[in-house]
Formats: structure tokens, sequence, C-alpha cells
């Protein structure tokens, strides 16, 4: 590591009107004591609570690692971190002109180290950027409203630099790791306020020769830039997509009208916008109305802002145009991908699942089957969902990508384009006959076979329901998004949270995975060969209340790493089609899939004294009925054996604090949630 003495520089506008408003900081921590607070010492750091300089938020100077120089040593001593806690301040707000970042980080082997860029000179007002340094090596960068934009590894019990340069005015930023750009991302946010340092659990880390620089540029009168643009669905070869621009007014004057330009595989559109109102600093993204369609391998997409308030050229042209390179990928043959998300009603970030599986599903039409696996609601599969568990380690939302990815389902797409382009060594057929008045069906999958397979090869049949709907709080949808402040997310930021049931259509909801999540494995031959067919039959016997129309069969073609080689989706109308196909019969293996309205009661509900727990169960082994409050502990529980009819139990409550208890009853390897209120 190279020393240097700390500076500080700034200049302003007042100075003079040559030079735009900047400002510059760079600390080597030579200057001070072993022992030091640096909040007491320097007027450019604060504690993140007033007052609390030399207190526990307050971090000292020490002797670094390795280098035989001074430094900053971080670590979390409380179990929800910190408490050490410090801000590096800027001299005011940043949102235009570049910004230069670098520090050296020395994490000890098996900790982590965090730190984030504040959007407001306010500590807490509002996060532009995390930096989070995991204790198993793995570094994440994402933005104040939780999306990734950067993942990858970090070298533990060794120094490294850290450098972040980003163009404000466009809203661009690299991240660098010695060097080595690691990111490049278009942000949510491109205010600069402060810089907060904070050890999460878990973190013990040295901080030396930190750096910042920051220009302000200056504002002509006239000025709209692309700063931003994209594709609208597609990617793949045949597909459609629509081209979209980002434009940011860096003039004084107001915008109100501009022509906008796309070019595309010698492909060219313009359209005139008007009546627009793009204040001084502010974005606005537009669609263009026209499609294109996606040819294979690399083509650059340019887009170009002109004729800015029916004036022609603006005062800077440089900045009026963009360009970048599209990778269309091929899909390979017969390929569709699997999406499988965890995701559930009580979850807050659920509904950015929701989003990004309707974004796929219209972006990438037949190429792409999701199917949304629910956890402690009443559209849990049990088995589905602790197995699906289980592949994405936990967290919510969190999706796999046949079952070879796993991560925020905002992320799916690259995931997704990297399995897209396999050829595929099974295609899946769904055949099905159904006696709706019964509400019986029965489901045979064939795989045709292009290669070569083994009978530990798995084949499941899955049941996915779109429009579901239910009453009661046990439907209502958690939301973390609602009033925006966590920025735009498919509508969500306009609804409450939770969102109520009578407000909320679930889609791609899992019903039924059959017989398991690794698929049916008897019955594949001991050496299957290309150009072999092997059909497997499954049986389903289905609620009257399930909308049979919006029931879709997914066929799930599960290799023997566990990975999903390809799969299929079809609706039952389709399916009886293409016929009923007799194969190796698991019929045996019927699902009941009653929903937990038909099959768990509770009254009354609110109890203040006694609830009355109604079965509708009938010919199960054992019943086991828990109890839990909302800090996850167990309060009651009961298991009966032998049920041959549906049964009554009644529940005392005068026991139980005020608040909402999840009562949770397990009867054929099915599960039923139920939330019950206590006053």
């Amino acid at each position: 590591m190279t020393k240097n003495k700390i500076t500080l520089v700034a200049a302003g506008f007042l100075a003079s009107t040559l030079f735009s408003h900047s400002q510059s900081y760079s600390d080597d921590f030579e200057s001070y004591n072993v022992g030091d607070f640096i909040c007491q010492q320097s007027n450019m750091w604060d504690p993140w609570t007033a007052g609390q300089e030399k207190g526990n938020q307050d971090v000292k100077i020490v002797e670094v690692p390795v280098t035989n120089s001074k430094g900053l040593f971080m670590s979390s001593t409380s179990a929800n971190g910190g408490p050490q806690d410090v801000v590096l301040l800027t001299d005011s707000l940043y949102n235009t002109g570049t910004f230069d970042l670098s520090m050296d980080l020395y994490i000890d082997s098996g900790k982590g180290a965090y730190f984030n860029i504040q959007s407001d000179t306010i500590p807490g007002k509002g996060w532009t950027l995390h930096f989070r340094f995991l204790p198993d090596s793995n570094a994440i960068i994402y933005d104040g409203s939780g999306k990734l934009h950067i993942q990858t590894a970090y070298e533990q019990g060794k120094w490294f630099t850290l450098g972040v340069e980003s163009n404000l005015s466009t809203n661009n930023w690299d991240v660098m790791f010695n060097s080595m750009l690691k990111g490049s991302f278009f942000n949510e946010s491109v205010a600069i306020g402060s810089i907060n340092y904070y050890p999460l659990l878990n973190s013990s880390f040295y901080l030396d020769n930190l750096n910042y620089a920051i220009t302000e540029d200056s504002l002509t009168n006239k000025n709209g830039a692309i700063t931003n643009l994209g594709l609208t669905g597609g990617l793949i070869s045949g597909l459609s997509g629509k081209v979209s621009g980002t434009i940011r007014n860096l003039g004084v004057d107001t915008i109100k009208s501009f022509d906008i330009t796309y070019t595309y595989n010698g492909v060219t559109d313009m359209e005139s916008v008007s009546a627009k109102s793009i204040g001084s600093l502010e974005f606005y993204k537009h669609t263009f109305a026209q499609p294109i369609i996606l040819v294979a391998n690399q083509k650059q997409l340019a887009v170009t802002i002109s004729n800015i308030n029916g004036t022609g050229t603006d005062s800077i042209p440089s900045d009026d145009s963009k360009t970048t390179t599209l990778n269309i990928v091929q899909a390979g043959l017969n390929k569709a991908v699997l999406g499988e998300e965890a995701t559930g009603t009580w979850c807050g970030f659920c509904p950015r699942g929701s989003v990004w599986m309707n974004n796929m599903e219209e972006w990438y039409k037949e190429k792409w089957i999701g199917i949304a696996v629910h956890n402690g609601d009443p559209m849990t599969v049990t088995n589905y969902d602790s197995e699906l568990g289980a592949v994405t380690g936990g967290g919510y939302p969190k999706a796999t990508i046949d079952r070879d990815w796993k991560g925020d389902p905002s992320k799916m797409e690259a995931p997704f384009l990297n399995q897209i382009v396999n050829n595929a060594i099974g295609t899946i057929k769904a055949g099905a006959n159904y006696d709706e008045q019964a509400g019986v069906m029965n489901v045979s999958l064939t795989v045709h076979f292009a290669g070569d397979a083994n009978n530990k090869w798995g084949l499941a049949c899955a049941l996915v329901e779109d429009s579901v709907t239910g009453t009661g709080s046990d439907w209502d949808q958690a939301n973390y998004f609602a009033g925006g402040q966590r920025g735009a997310m498919g509508g969500y930021e306009s609804l409450p949270n939770p969102v109520p049931a009578a407000q909320m259509v679930y889609r791609h909801v899992a019903r039924a995975i059959s017989p398991s999540f690794a698929g049916e494995t008897k019955c594949f031959p001991e050496s299957i060969k290309s150009g072999d067919s092997e059909t497997i039959n499954y049986k389903f016997q289905i609620p009257s209340d399930w909308k049979s129309k919006h029931i879709h069969i997914v066929g799930i073609l599960v290799n023997e790493a566990g990975k999903i080689d390809n799969a299929s989706e079809t609706s039952i109308p389709q399916a009886e089609t293409n016929g009923y196909v007799k194969g190796c019969d698991t019929l045996t293996n019927v699902q009941y899939l009653g929903r937990p309205d038909d099959i768990v009661k509770l009254y009354p509900n609110p109890s203040s004294g006694i609830t009355n727990l109604t079965l509708n169960v009938t010919d199960s082994p054992q019943v086991n009925i828990r109890i839990i409050n909302s800090a996850g502990y167990e309060v009651f529980s009961k298991s009966i054996s032998n049920v041959s009819q549906a049964i009554q139990l009644p529940i005392s409550t005068s026991n139980f604090a005020k608040g909402i208890y999840q009562v949770q009853v397990v009867a054929n390897g099915n599960s039923y949630i139920k939330n019950l209120s206590v006053q």
C-alpha cells in the first residue's frame, strides 16, 4: 500500500463562476495516534448518533496488519451488529458530475464487512448503494430498493483495493477490485450525501488509504442526455422486444418535447414526444411503441434524443446518444427453462418475486415456465415447499433456474439465458383425461429422449394455477414496497401494506407435485438410448372450487445430478386433446388437494377464551397440530392418531398473549395453515 497524507479540497460556485462545485478527501490515518477516536479527531467524521464522539459508535485508530501502518478497525460486538457506526461526510448533496471512491480493505478470515453510500446529507433518510462483504468470501452490491447489481468473490485475510467510479449525471457506475472491473450498472439513485461504515453481525475488518473526489457539473440552459437504454423482453433470437431509453434533463430549462430515435440491425425508428414536463435533473423513461425482432449474435442498439423543445440540438451534443451491444442467444433444441420461486403472503419483499415471474413470462413466452411455491400461507404444498427450501437455502423471495442457479428473483434473466441455449435431452408431452364432476384427473407424461439417460433420472408432474384468490387475513399480501419509498415495483408501490385479499390475484401458484420434488424414478429402465420414449401416469383429485381453465400441467424432467433437463407446460384442454397414454402406473399415489377453508375451520376467530378447531380429515394415520406465536415459538401442540372421521377440538386461548398466531395442521402429507387472532 502507498501511504498518503490527509488532504481536503473544496471549491464552490461562489468562489468562481469558472469552476463547478467539487470536493476531495484523502486520509492515510498516519497523522493520528494509535487509540485516537476518528470522530473526535476529524471534523470530516461523525458518529451516526450526535454526541457519540469517543462513545460506543466511534472508531479507534489502530496498527493495521502486515503494513506496519495506521488505519481504522471495525468489528461487531453486539447481537445486531455494531455498536460502531461512523459517517464520512461530504460538504453538500451531490447528484451530478463525477464521483470517485477508493479504499484499502483487509477482512479477517471467516468474517465480513459492510458500508453504504447515503443518498442524503442527513444519515438514515435514504441509501444509494450498499456494499456487503460476506464471511463466505462473496461480495454483494445492491441499491436502496434491494436490487442486486453485483455479486463477486473477494479474498479474505489479504489487503485489496476497492474502487468506485460513477458519472452521477448519467447515473452509470463501475466497481473495481484491485483495478479489475467487477461490474457496471445503472443505479436507481444518483445522490451522494455521505459514506456510512457499520460492522454488521460477524464483521471484522480494517480500513486504510480512504479517498474520494466529487465534481459537480455546471448546468447549461438546455441539455437532454440519454443515460440508459434497454430492451423490455427478448434476448432470444426470433422473439420481439421493446426498446426503452432513459432521458435525464441536465439543463436548467424544463423539457416539454423531444424526438427520440433507435437504430438496430439496420432498422431506424423515430418517435416525437410532447406535452411532457421533465424538470431540471429529473429522469424520464420512454418505451418505443414499435417492437423490434431480435436476431442472433451481437448487434448494436443505439438511442438518440434530439430537437428538444422544438429548437434543434442542445448545448452538449456529446451526451445525446448512447450505444450498447445486445448479445442475442439462440435457444436450444426443444428447450424450456423452469423457474421455481419461494414465496409467501407473509413476506413483504415477495411482491418483487411476483413481478419478475410475470416479467419473465411476458418476455420469454413458451421458453419460460414459472412456478410460485408458497410457504406459510393457505397455498402451501408442504413437500414442494420444504424440498425447494433445501435447494434455495432459505430466504424469501428466492428462486432457482433449472435447479442449477439460486438467487433473488430480480436476477433470474441472466441464468435463464445461460440455460436456454442448452439442447434438451428429453422432450415432454402431457396427456390427460379429466372427470370434472368427480374431480379426478389422470395425467400421462411421455418423454421422447434425444440422448442417453438412466434410471437415476426422475419425472415429476406439477399442477400450477393462475387467478388464485381467497378471503381472510391469511390471503393478505405483505407489501414492503407500499408508498414508493423503495422505488417502483410493478404497481405494488401504489398498493397498501398489506394488500387486502380482495385486491390480490395470485399467479403461477404450485398446487401439487407428484410423486415428489425429484420425480418418479422407478419407472425408467436402467439404460435409456436416444430415440426411446417412456410414459409415466399420475392421478389427482381436484377440489371443485379450483378453476380448471387456469390450471396447467407441468412436466419436470430431472437428471441424475438433480438439475432440470427440460420442462413442459400444458393446459388441461390441450392435454385432453393430446390424449391420455397408458404407461408406468403411479395412479396409486392419489393426490387429494383440499383448501384450508375446506379442511380446517376455526371459530370463534378472534378468540378470547375458547376456539374450536374443526378438522374435515378422514382416513389419516396421524394428524399433527401446532400453534406458533408471532415470535416463532410453539405455544400448543397435539397429535391425533388414526383419524377416521371429522373431529372438533376445543383449544383454550385464555393463557395466550394478545396477537396473531399461526395454526398449522399436517395430515396425509399435506399442510394447512390458518391465522388465529387472540384478543
